[in-house]
């Protein structure tokens, strides 16, 4: 397998990329609790915007003569710095209005020092599951600590580094599509679906990534999403027991052997095995699963698991339309076709 190492440690390969890490975290502290406590959310969105982008003091003839591992880090550098960047504007109603600065500058240099030290290898594995990258493994303890100086409790704190892995993984995604030119050494090094994807598949992995994404959305203006307090749902089927009876048709002298259903039983099953066995089927005189139940039994978070699992696990095409975004004015094929032209990410894979 092919595979990138970067043997050498963060800091050495950051002398070119120049993010400065500990700076980063500093000044995204100050800006976001300056924004909450003067509640302006549109301010903090530009703000941040500003910080991220002085972060990497990088020019591009530089860019073009970084070394592969420096563009590997370059894309995780800037993955992860995105994905904080979207964390903060969405929590951004729970964080505190007393922020220890010298707190801040103390975890922002344990941040900046456990990143330093850590080797990161980019193989194929990585591409498919980025949120498995060792790095944020490493990072958990002093992320919560950050989170935390921030002015999350513990529990929200772990709950909002949970959801910063699944975000991690969208911001590679969207970021690979939006500069995939500016890592053709990557390109070039590595033999995989992720790197030789065309645009219309690298939107459609996008796609994927961000229904991965959808389950770690905050809820109930909570830190925690449906991802952490999803419990997987049982269902039942009816399935009707068959008896054969003889009917006598009038015009007929022999009886005809007709089967009826007098009894019905109700098939206690876990509903997303059953789905996944029905999927594997493939049957094409089977393609319809309809699931039903009453409000607040779970159908809309079984949905979004679902089509969560299925675009992390499997290649199954998936389409996921909620219903408030969807309008059936005339045939349903044509109502589809229009959901999808208005998908960014999906707009130009049809």
């Amino acid at each position: 397998m092919s595979e990138i190492v970067i043997k050498q440690p963060v800091s050495v390969l950051n002398r070119n990329v120049k993010f400065d890490i500990k700076d980063f975290f500093i000044q995204i502290s100050k800006t976001a609790v300056q924004a909450t406590v003067q509640g302006l959310t549109g301010n903090l969105i530009g703000s941040v915007a500003t910080v991220v982008n002085g972060v990497f003091d990088i020019s591009k003839t530089t860019q073009l003569e970084l070394k592969v591992e420096e563009l590997a880090w370059l894309l995780i550098a800037r993955s992860l710095t995105q994905a904080i960047t979207e964390m903060l504007t969405s929590d951004q109603d729970l964080f505190g209005s007393n922020v220890d600065e010298a707190a801040i500058a103390s975890v922002a240099a344990k941040i900046e020092n456990k990143i330093n030290e850590s080797e990161i290898a980019i193989d194929n594995d990585f591409f498919e599951a980025p949120h498995h990258l060792a790095l944020l493994d490493d990072l958990e303890i002093v992320l919560i600590e950050w989170f935390q100086q921030l002015g999350l409790d513990e529990a929200k704190a772990k709950s909002t580094y949970e959801r910063l892995k699944g975000q991690f993984s969208f911001s590679l995604d969207k970021e690979w599509v939006s500069n995939a030119s500016q890592y053709i050494s990557i390109i070039d090094q590595l033999n995989t679906p992720f790197t030789k994807a065309t645009v219309k598949q690298r939107n459609i992995r996008q796609y994927r990534s961000w229904l991965q994404q959808q389950v770690n959305e905050r809820m109930f203006d909570e830190a925690f999403g449906l991802k952490q307090i999803y419990v997987p749902l049982r269902a039942y089927y009816l399935k009707p027991e068959e008896q054969d009876q003889k009917i006598v048709d009038q015009d007929l002298i022999e009886p005809l052997d007709i089967v009826t259903h007098k009894n019905v039983n109700k098939i206690v099953c876990d509903l997303e095995s059953e789905i996944q066995e029905w999927l594997k089927e493939d049957n094409e005189h089977d393609t319809l699963r309809v699931i039903s139940g009453g409000p607040g039994s779970g159908k809309s978070s079984f949905t979004k698991i679902l089509a969560a699992n299925l675009s992390a696990q499997s290649n199954i095409p998936i389409l996921f339309i909620p219903l408030h975004h969807f309008h059936l004015s005339d045939y349903l094929l044509e109502a589809i076709k229009k959901f999808v032209e208005n998908q960014l990410m999906l707009s130009n894979t049809n």
